[in-house]
């Protein structure tokens, strides 16, 4: 026996709908058992992989920012960023209703590159201000202002440049989608969350 899918539905959709259906209180004869096979496997497989890419991913970023800015601190700050573009990411998927696919979860790969620049530009404005003997609270301050621009003017372009893949085909609109959504609300947070966090756990004679 065999079965096919419309062009508007993919396979998650499906297995979803065959697993909501088995969990009805169905019961298997006994010596069965259900397997799932096929590109859902292919997914699992793939998920795991770039799960252990993402925690690499943000090991390698942490080590950097030591490096750079000399300080474990300072690192940590720019790693929260990280969760603010996920929160993004899956607030924006579940408004829409669009399933986090694999390329959903390069696009969320592609999107903590992006988001940890934001907050390094920031951090590194406020060093120069400290470094150019700017008063600790007007420094933090002053980078705000300075690096606002920067930051939305290249988000915007980074949204709208994807805009076209994410409209131009349904295997690609997790992966835009996520990049997307995890930018809007990480470039608004990261220009109030790390001065704050900046200011809070970086003292003035740091």
């Amino acid at each position: 026996m065999t079965a096919g899918a419309t062009k508007e539905t993919n396979s998650n959709q499906i297995l979803a709908e065959f697993q909501s259906k088995l969990s009805k209180n169905y019961l298997l004869p006994e010596g069965y058992e259900i397997t799932y096979g096929g590109e859902n496997e292919q997914n699992a497989e793939s998920v795991a992989s770039i799960l252990r890419a993402m925690i690499i991913a943000a090991i390698l970023i942490f080590s950097t920012m030591i490096i750079q800015f000399n300080s474990f601190k300072k690192s940590l700050i720019v790693l929260v960023t990280l969760p603010l573009a996920l929160i993004g990411t899956f607030l924006g998927l579940a408004i829409f209703g669009i399933s986090l696919s694999f390329p959903g979860l390069i696009g969320i790969l592609a999107l903590f590159g992006i988001v940890v620049k934001n907050a390094i530009i920031l951090i590194d404005k406020i060093n120069l201000n400290i470094n150019s003997h700017i008063p600790f609270t007007e420094s933090v301050i002053d980078a705000g202002k300075s690096r606002l621009e920067a930051i939305f003017v290249t988000s915007i372009c980074t949204i709208f440049g994807i805009i076209p893949i994410t409209l131009s085909n349904e295997m690609w609109r997790a992966l835009g989608s996520a990049v997307i959504f995890g930018l809007i609300l990480s470039s608004f947070l990261t220009l109030f969350l790390v001065p704050v966090l900046f200011v809070t756990f970086i003292k003035d004679k740091e």
